[in-house]
């Protein structure tokens, strides 16, 4: 596992490479890639993202084939980065969310911030220590999903084919501190927050019925 570190280093150095060259200098580092559908998101190989490798001739074979394949990048302890996607649509704006949870000192700690074809943003964080896997999730409510484990990412210089044009995922920002791994359920929490055990005990069941009944004498009594 190359790390968070090798990574950022590698987009650093080929910000104006073709994508064949990327996909082969990430691999070189340690960081296994797969190939995507050409302006577009979906994994090229049989297996997705379970098929990332670190093998110079693989990775050559597989760009010597589709050449303008985008990049794909497995999230989670495989490569050791993680990712907070930010999305924006109409009824929902992950930057907004991504601040709140930025003062609340939940998202701070990132190494790099890449913007992506839709107007979002990735942030890039090293993945935490120690065996417990950071499982993706998301949190469609504020606009913002997590990708760990059993999650990927498209990378840098990738590009998503519109309708009308082409855009590219672009290296936006570097970090001048060191990194810092995300709280990961902490920032679910956060964001999504779910109903306590004790809450969903009493809310559904047959005891429901009479909590229900007591509330509406309640408010009767108070009528």
């Amino acid at each position: 596992m190359a790390g968070l570190a090798s990574f950022t280093q590698v987009l650093i150095d080929t910000r104006e490479a073709e994508l064949p060259v990327v996909a082969s200098q990430l691999a070189a580092a340690g960081v296994p890639v797969f190939p995507c559908v050409p302006g577009a998101k979906r994994p090229l190989t049989e297996h997705g993202f379970h098929d990332a490798s670190t093998d110079p001739v693989q990775v050559e074979r597989w760009w010597g084939r589709w050449p303008e394949a985008n990049i794909g990048v497995p999230t989670g302890q495989v490569s050791g980065l993680v990712v907070v996607d930010v999305d924006v649509h109409s009824e929902t704006d992950g930057y907004r969310w991504f601040g709140r949870a930025n003062r609340a000192g939940l998202t701070i700690g990132w190494d790099v911030l890449v913007s992506t074809p839709s107007g979002g943003m990735h942030a890039y964080y090293p993945v935490a220590s120690g065996t417990e896997q950071q499982r993706s999730w998301q949190a469609a409510i504020a606009g913002i999903d997590f990708r760990g484990d059993g999650g990927y990412i498209i990378v840098p210089p990738s590009v998503v084919q519109y309708e009308d044009s082409a855009v590219a995922y672009r290296l936006a920002r570097i970090a001048g501190a060191p990194p810092r791994p995300v709280d990961a359920s902490g920032l679910r929490e956060f964001l999504d927050p779910r109903p306590s055990p004790a809450f969903r005990r009493t809310t559904r069941g047959p005891g429901r019925e009479a909590d229900v009944s007591r509330l509406a004498s309640w408010v009767a009594a108070r009528g």
